[in-house]
């Protein structure tokens, strides 16, 4: 599968007040195993993937307003100029293991009062896999179906993986 990367680092502008954290709350990842953030309703938490060519294993471990409604895979670089080096790419990858949408649920569901992205996502996951938690109420569906409609320029990016021919 082709997709668009981009890099971020722990040191960035909108990353600052995380630190070096994930969103699953686990430290951001660069060695053998490294840290990506992604939308979660394409790549749930815990996706494993690698890139062709490298010999590092990506995982999926965190997520960001500007990945949301794309299959961008975000990847972290633990210095600035690294993360600049990267820049923008278009890599084939080949994903090891899928992560689950449970556990992606179980983390966005706490925060969906926090900001319309996430319950984006929460939203996809839901029509898109079918999967729903017991907790799955209409209040939520509400929020979701009114943030759909929200003008995000976020939103207008690339949502279709392009495919290797």
């Amino acid at each position: 599968m082709w997709v668009r990367t981009t890099a971020y680092c722990h040191k960035e502008g909108d990353h600052v007040s995380f630190g070096n954290k994930s969103a699953k709350g686990t430290r951001l990842k660069f060695g053998k195993v490294r840290s990506a953030a992604a939308d979660w309703s394409r790549f749930p938490l815990g996706t494993r993937f690698k890139i062709g060519g490298k010999p590092e294993e990506y995982y999926v471990d965190d997520y960001g307003i500007a990945l949301t409604d794309s299959w961008t895979v975000d990847l972290y670089f633990p210095t600035m100029g690294m993360m600049n080096r990267w820049g923008v790419r278009r890599v084939k990858i080949k994903v090891l293991e899928w992560g689950s949408f449970e556990k992606s649920l179980k983390i966005l569901k706490g925060r969906a009062k926090h900001a319309s992205y996430i319950r984006r996502m929460i939203a996809s996951i839901e029509k898109d896999s079918g999967y729903q938690t017991p907790e799955t109420t209409d209040e939520m569906k509400k929020m979701a179906d009114a943030t759909s409609k929200d003008s995000d320029p976020t939103a207008k990016q690339d949502t279709s993986p392009s495919k290797d021919t």
